[in-house]
């Protein structure tokens, strides 16, 4: 008898931690997104965000500044329980044209990145 009840005490409990827990933790974004002319966004299904990207991200900042001669300033907002976080480029000071182009040069670097979202 006691190995039953204890097999059914465990079946029990499985089967209300599987319906309950959902398969991927996705977090949800704040209520208030951030907002600049560039956004870049960095999500996460279980395991952290995507760091090569985000390392991509750096080389490429860095590279637009030497090359164009320009200070892109940036700024981290974390909202996700897993590192997800959105860099924000308020690109202030710089013209238009450079913005535009800083935001095509982005976007074309970024988008095949899986969880990364520029917009």
């Amino acid at each position: 008898m006691p190995k039953s009840f204890a097999r059914l005490a465990l079946f029990v409990f499985l089967t209300g931690t599987l319906l309950t827990t959902p398969v991927f933790s996705r977090t949800t974004r704040p209520d208030k997104p951030a907002s600049a002319p560039v956004v870049v966004s960095f999500g996460s299904e279980c395991c952290g965000i995507n760091r090569a990207a985000f390392d991509k991200l750096e080389r490429f900042v860095k590279a637009f500044e030497k090359a164009h001669r320009v200070k892109i300033v940036s700024e981290r907002r974390h909202w996700g329980k897993e590192g997800e976080f959105d860099v924000t480029f308020p690109l202030t000071g710089i013209e238009k044209s450079r913005q535009s182009l800083f935001r095509k040069e982005l976007v074309e670097l970024l988008k095949s990145e899986r969880l990364v979202t520029v917009r």
